[in-house]
């Protein structure tokens, strides 16, 4: 099928070749070449100029004119819902009271930044936390991370939890966390070493 639509350019005619479902996508030729079959056509030096369209409208045409998929047009980066969030939190939990450091480490982005405020702690990248959390022989002794109350922005992608922390000694604080492409790239936590049971450090008085 071919024809011809407004904004064209001059002396060039559309040509639709249908695919497998049905749907036919133009592209332009010179008009004298309009009539042979679309097989003999050149596929270089072809001389006519598309309406120019945006960048991912163009992406998505591309696709359909060579049959492909939609599914073919790249995704946008990866968006955690609550549970996601609470799952990822999860798995890096569990990392670090297995000693499995790159595990613990594969939960970050490539260049998160990991820092306890005012730099008591700081570091960059993934391949620093890979070390920092052990390394390939991973820490001596037992690590273990238990979630209190997790809450998290799926718009913004930013949540927040806090922990009881114990290896050698206990603590008890907060993580706040900046998520991107469904990995943690931001970390900043504050935390108050204590012996005592979350309960009882949260509800003093409190039996």
């Amino acid at each position: 099928m071919r024809g011809l639509l407004v904004g064209d350019s001059p002396g060039c005619e559309r040509v639709y070749p249908q695919s497998e479902g049905g749907l036919g996508l133009g592209f332009l030729v010179p008009a004298e070449l309009a009539k042979k079959p679309l097989a003999e056509l050149p596929r270089l030096e072809l001389h006519c100029q598309e309406p120019a369209m945006p960048q991912p409208f163009f992406a998505l045409v591309l696709a359909l004119t060579l049959g492909a998929s939609p599914a073919a047009v790249p995704p946008a980066a990866e968006q955690l819902d609550e549970e996601g969030f609470r799952n990822l939190l999860d798995r890096l939990a569990r990392a670090w009271h297995e000693g499995d450091s790159a595990l613990a480490a594969g939960c970050f982005t490539e260049d998160a930044v990991y820092v306890e405020p005012p730099r008591k702690q700081l570091y960059v990248g993934r391949e620093s936390l890979f070390r920092f959390f052990g390394g390939a022989a991973g820490r001596p002794g037992e690590m273990s991370m238990t979630w209190r109350n997790v809450v998290f922005d799926p718009r913004q992608q930013l949540g927040m939890g806090e922990f009881s922390f114990a290896y050698g000694s206990q603590v008890h604080g907060v993580a706040v966390i900046r998520v991107e492409s469904g990995l943690i790239d931001q970390w900043r936590e504050y935390w108050y070493e204590s012996e005592l049971p979350w309960k009882e450090f949260v509800e003093p008085g409190v039996p």
